[in-house]
């Protein structure tokens, strides 16, 4: 719809991860997405351009943004890394388990300015065909590589 999280940042999803302890949050980094339950080769055209002006939407909020696949011979949708420099994406196809481990937890990818959190958060995330995602542990927390994040 017109004011919905996809129409004005682009995205269909958003994910939060708070570290915490017991008695407050020490980190929280948050990204934001684009869903498509089919192959990018399979997309129209036109829905290939939507992609596109979806990804140029999601970077003017943050660089810290990715687009996931359904591929016919994955379980889990693949996801791709955005590419703020050209309002793209990678071609990378990580398994959704691998990306969560892998990057958001080991903190390599996802956002960690508390004002653009909000923004992302603010964005519609809240409405009924929005999906916000919240991850919460108490995991060690992580130490920001500033070279990557």
């Amino acid at each position: 719809g017109r004011n919905s999280a996809e129409s004005k940042n682009g995205c269909d999803f958003s994910l939060l991860i708070n570290w915490h302890d017991k008695t407050s949050v020490k980190l929280q980094k948050a990204i934001i997405g684009q869903a498509k339950n089919e192959p990018y080769n399979e997309l129209s055209n036109t829905e290939k351009k939507r992609l596109y002006d979806q990804c140029d939407d999601m970077v003017a909020v943050t660089e810290h943004y990715i687009v996931t696949f359904r591929n016919d011979d994955d379980i889990l949708p693949t996801v791709n890394l955005g590419t703020p420099q050209n309002g793209g994406f990678t071609n990378a196809k990580i398994p959704l388990d691998e990306y969560i481990i892998d990057k958001l937890l080991s903190c390599l990818h996802g956002e960690t300015n508390i004002d653009k959190i909000q923004t992302m958060l603010n964005s519609k995330m809240e409405k009924e065909d929005s999906y916000l995602f919240f991850l919460n542990t108490n995991l060690p927390t992580p130490t920001l590589n500033k070279k990557t994040d």
